[in-house]
């Protein structure tokens, strides 16, 4: 039986059905930053879920493509400012997915339960989408929308993956609330979600351990991509700059420097090959006479590749340890199906060279005065959406946690504050401080609650400093979260089969009785 009265019964024309999912698809992009408008992605959630309850799979998946189209088409629009008009053809691929929910919750909805299982759905697609096309997009996630609202709290006990869940879990009771004449276990099911979740806000979080003093550093490059490696406009000279800078103001303050951070990309050309950009880095790394954890283009393992790299420059030995991205961004780093894309959309060779992703996890370890075998948890750029890369660093022993991003090209557009929002999110997650520091973004500390303190401004050279206590705490999130992503994943597989296989019966059934019917009338004739 279905438990939600499918829109189609209401016998409203399909224009009015189009402009509802574009509006639900609205909804749901509002929730993201910058807007942060979380209450309309969770009624965004519930819109789509009444408009496709109940529907045959092939309208479900319609009413998906125009609601992804609208959510993709107004949050990562930026992805154009470096790979041009063929960030259109990314919207319609990731708009496929939302079809997919389309598909999944038209069947689902027709099931005692539905609005448990309808949100398995959108954690099944989020897991695909964090592995296909290209490697996986994961750039926009339900759980994303959870960082400043009650929700926040379950992040560390059930990760990002489990926050999708709830957040669809609440637009689907919400949902039930309106429609059903049984509104109490759904709305006991939503106010259950914001008390625990709001209550674990409430948690305090421990002081942690050693204080290790870090140098932030926002040298504000201005890159080109148009050649091989990125074109040599100064992020090493600029880094260099504002790291006599923040040496001036520590010792002015009287502060012991433990290490520096720079951005990824803040070396233009390899440290390792250009003797100029060696120079540099080891000029600031003497003048400090401290680590730094500095992010390099480094020269990749075959002719015209690169590999974006994190590489730890201790004064007086040059680079001790290094770790390679693991997660490369599409049309950013690397360009798939380059030979057959580049002729018909030129600017994809802003790309430059083809990236060539690391294997390993990303920790690295930086000898300070007061931790001489300092593991440093580090995470570049379009990694910090990638669930297990992140729980890598805290698996793998990192103590402190830093994120290093470019952030150049898509300076002016919404992408930088949508990076320092899966920052916070990250920070909340495994209950750690994050560093964050970018070229010419919003740089800033994070606290392990997710909160951002001191952040930079865009377009501008800055410098902070910041006391990071050492911490080997792990959340249950880093264990619990790549389960709940494959069992999310095989629900709503077993969801949707049963709800085709009721289906189908029911069809059998009502059409052997129907014949039946017929013939004892012809028998009584």
């Amino acid at each position: 039986m279905t438990h939600v009265l499918p829109l189609e019964r209401l016998q409203v024309h399909w224009a009015m059905i189009v402009f509802l999912a574009l509006l639900a698809g609205l909804g749901l992009a509002l929730g993201f930053a910058p807007w942060g408008l979380w209450p309309l992605t969770i009624l965004g959630a519930g819109l789509f879920t009444w408009l496709v309850a109940g529907r045959g799979p092939w309208t479900g998946f319609g009413i998906g493509m125009l609601s992804g189209c609208i959510l993709y088409g107004c949050t990562i629009w930026w992805v154009g400012a470096q790979a041009g008009p063929v960030v259109w053809v990314l919207v319609v691929v990731m708009a496929v997915w939302v079809g997919l929910i389309g598909i999944a919750s038209s069947l689902i909805t027709r099931l005692s339960g539905w609005c448990l299982l309808v949100p398995l759905a959108w954690s099944a697609v989020e897991y695909g989408a964090e592995r296909i096309p290209f490697g996986g997009f994961p750039w926009l996630r339900l759980g994303y929308t959870t960082i400043d609202q009650p929700l926040a709290g379950w992040l560390p006990w059930i990760g990002v993956s489990g926050a999708t869940w709830l957040v669809a879990m609440v637009g689907c009771c919400c949902l039930a609330v309106v429609v059903q004449r049984r509104r109490l276990i759904p709305l006991l099911a939503t106010v259950s979600a914001f008390i625990i979740g709001g209550g674990s806000l409430l948690v305090p979080v421990d002081g942690g351990g050693q204080r290790i003093a870090v140098g932030m550093v926002q040298g504000n490059a201005q890159l080109g991509l148009s050649s091989g490696y990125i074109a040599a406009t100064g992020a090493a000279p600029h880094h260099l700059s504002e790291t006599i800078f923040l040496l001036a103001d520590a010792r002015a303050h009287g502060q012991q420097l433990d290490l520096i951070v720079w951005a990824e990309n803040s070396t233009d050309t390899d440290p390792m090959l250009n003797p100029t950009t060696k120079a540099q880095v080891s000029a600031a790394a003497e003048l400090a006479q401290v680590p730094i954890d500095l992010g390099a283009v480094t020269a990749g393992p075959e002719p015209r590749t690169r590999r974006t790299t994190t590489l730890v420059w201790v004064p007086g030995q040059g680079p001790t340890d290094h770790y390679h991205k693991r997660n490369l961004a599409p049309f950013g780093e690397f360009v798939p199906y380059r030979d057959v894309l580049e002729p018909m959309f030129p600017d994809v060779k802003r790309a430059g060279y083809q990236s060539i992703p690391g294997t390993e996890p990303g920790v690295v370890t930086v000898p300070t005065v007061t931790d001489p075998g300092l593991k440093v948890g580090t995470v570049i750029c379009y990694e910090l959406a990638y669930d297990q890369t992140v729980y890598d660093t805290v698996a793998h022993g990192a103590q402190i946690q830093v994120a290093q991003s470019t952030t150049h090209n898509f300076s002016g557009t919404t992408e930088p504050l949508q990076q320092m929002n899966i920052n916070r999110v990250r920070a909340a997650e495994l209950r750690r401080e994050f560093i964050a520091s970018t070229l010419n973004g919003y740089s800033g500390f994070i606290d392990a609650r997710g909160r951002l303190y001191e952040p930079t401004r865009e377009y501008t050279a800055a410098h902070r400093i910041y006391i990071v206590p050492e911490r080997d705490n792990i959340t249950p999130a880093v264990y619990l979260a790549p389960l709940l992503g494959l069992a999310q994943l095989l629900g709503c597989l077993a969801a949707g089969g049963i709800s085709f296989y009721v289906g189908r019966r029911a069809r059998l059934t009502g059409s052997l009785d129907r014949r039946h019917i017929v013939s004892k009338e012809q028998e009584t004739q």
